[in-house]
């Protein structure tokens, strides 16, 4: 029994300074946020900006999402849509937009349907091909994001002294149910790990890359029969030995609305998409995150039965309960103090999904601790009604798909670019 009692303590010293250890970084993610916020970068934008915008479907409130991308503050870039297929449910509204503003030099690419790439990718692949030598800057973001009308400047600013920049996303309720909010707390729970650090992730929804070293890295070639547009940007930026600038501001909000079972799909996808191409840092999080929530959740549950036998030892338990929750409050307080400056105008929308992360995350940590322990197992995923087959290193083997179709009225009137 000693040994039991030895073990337990020594896996509570790792749990405590793990959490420690993420508090402080909280901490700083805060200070970096706040003195972002109080010294913007001001300049002018500069150089001519090619903006990528992937889109497959009709995400939540795309339209809303999308008329941003043609009010940015930056006045010398193009926008580029690619979707799947004209029998998209995205192009209405991409039309309907290109159409409001014709002063805006903007083009919707149909790049065909993907049977090597993962979709997103083959959009990517497809809509940089035909680069005009006057785009000094690429930038990307998701369809399912909602930027401010500085975004573009403040990111692309970033680029002085850097390969690269990059924001994140903040997901915003639209209901305030459990899964909504265990998700948003999961999530809300990474931005502080990749602001402020030393590393070359960057997240494909907000992000941006020098044209030289978009072409030097090879970039496109290394995309080629992958899944993922922006781990495969990360590992060419880190061979390329190129810094990736980091710029709260371009957190951006994104809608969100799931039931459990999508919640729980879409966590697994992620870690399992993370274990196929950055498997040590994947089995990592694995490690620190089970044993936090083994240990969290045992010493609950030991004293609740101290509690209810009358044991002496009942202190322990309560103890490493009381600790381990303290530091989670403090962090989840510090995260949603620093959403305030990149995202002021969203805090009411946020109000249940804040209130969540701040008393009821542990159960969003055991969420997290189910997907990562079932992205141990299989490499197929299923994302956008598409299916994936993942070889190791992250490169596909086989992808199975059910092309959507609209009805002849439906297209009529769109209009469009095919590339070939």
């Amino acid at each position: 029994m000693q040994w039991l009692v030895t073990l337990y303590a020594v896996l509570t010293i790792l749990a405590v300074g793990f959490a420690a250890l993420l508090t402080l970084q909280t901490w700083e993610h805060r200070r970096f946020a706040r003195s972002r916020s109080k010294h913007p970068n001001r300049r002018p934008p500069r150089g001519r900006i090619a903006l990528f915008v992937p889109c497959k479907g009709a995400d939540v409130d795309l339209e809303s999402n999308l008329r941003p991308l043609f009010e940015q503050d930056h006045g010398n870039y193009e926008l580029i849509f690619a979707v799947e297929s004209l029998n998209d449910a995205a192009c209405h509204t991409i039309h309907r937009l290109i159409a409001q503003y014709p002063g805006h030099h903007a083009k919707l690419i149909d790049a065909g349907i993907s049977t090597v790439s993962g979709q997103k990718v083959h959009n990517l692949l497809v809509a940089t091909e035909h680069l005009s030598s006057a785009v000094d800057i690429l930038a990307f973001v998701d369809a399912d994001v909602r930027p401010p009308r500085d975004w573009l400047r403040m990111l692309t600013q970033r680029l002085d002294g850097y390969g690269a920049a990059t924001g994140y996303r903040w997901f915003v309720p639209k209901r305030a149910t459990l899964a909504n909010c265990m998700l948003s707390s999961m999530d809300s729970a990474v931005v502080p790990i990749m602001f402020p650090g030393l590393h070359h992730k960057v997240w494909g929804g907000s992000w941006a890359i020098r044209r030289d070293v978009f072409d030097t890295g090879r970039l496109r070639d290394a995309w080629r029969g992958t899944l993922s547009d922006d781990l495969v940007a990360a590992s060419v930026l880190a061979r390329t030995r190129q810094r990736v600038a980091l710029e709260p501001s371009c957190i951006l909000p994104s809608p969100l609305d799931v039931d459990l079972s999508g919640m729980l799909t879409f966590v697994r996808r992620q870690f399992t998409i993370g274990r196929c191409y950055t498997p040590v840092l994947w089995g990592s999080v694995l490690v620190m995150n089970c044993l936090s929530q083994a240990v969290f959740w045992s010493s609950l549950a030991a004293m609740v039965w101290g509690s209810c036998t009358a044991a002496e030892w009942t202190w322990a338990p309560a103890s490493v309960v009381g600790l381990l929750y303290a530091l989670h409050i403090v962090r989840a307080w510090l995260r949603q103090q620093a959403s305030r400056h990149y995202l002021p105008n969203r805090q009411e929308e946020l109000t249940a999904a804040r209130q969540f992360d701040i008393w009821l995350g542990p159960l969003a940590g055991l969420a997290c601790c189910l997907g990562l322990v079932g992205s141990a197992f299989g490499r197929r995923i299923s994302w956008k009604g598409i299916t994936y087959e993942m070889r190791w290193g992250g490169k596909i083997r086989r992808i199975s798909f059910a092309p959507q179709r609209v009805s002849p009225e439906e297209v009529e009137g769109l209009s469009y670019q095919r590339v070939a």
